[in-house]
């Protein structure tokens, strides 16, 4: 795993993560200027996910960034938002979150993951 792909599971939770915000607060108090910052924030988050895609696997970036989101989640809804989580419910979480991790985890003897520079075609015929 190289830096820079922890780089981009890194930003793209992050703008995820704004643009889950901006359409919270859209959802109490929409503004013009907001919806134009939403659309801004999900192409910018959508051209990182492309080019992510030049470097590593479909699944290891989505999990990753997927995994880093679902912890800023919890954390801003706790904190930012005010919502009751019990600890039940932060304890599965974290199970979820600690499996998640082992997926992204190379397996051992067998190194890191290779990206996957073509994708061949197939035809069934029916």
């Amino acid at each position: 795993m190289r830096w820079w792909a922890i780089a981009a599971m890194a930003g793209l939770a992050a703008l995820d993560l704004s643009g889950a915000v901006l359409a919270k607060e859209l959802s109490a108090r929409p503004r013009v200027w907001m919806y134009a910052l939403a659309i801004g924030v999900w192409v910018l988050l959508f051209l990182v996910y492309v080019w992510s895609m030049r470097f590593e696997d479909l699944w290891f970036v989505t999990f990753g960034w997927i995994t880093m989101l679902q912890v800023a989640v919890l954390l801003v809804d706790r904190f930012r938002f005010g919502a009751d989580v019990s600890t039940r419910k932060w304890l599965l979480a974290g199970v979820l979150i600690v499996v998640q991790i082992g997926l992204l985890l190379p397996e051992p003897g067998r190194g890191t993951t290779t990206s996957v520079t073509s994708v061949d075609a197939v035809v069934v015929e029916t």
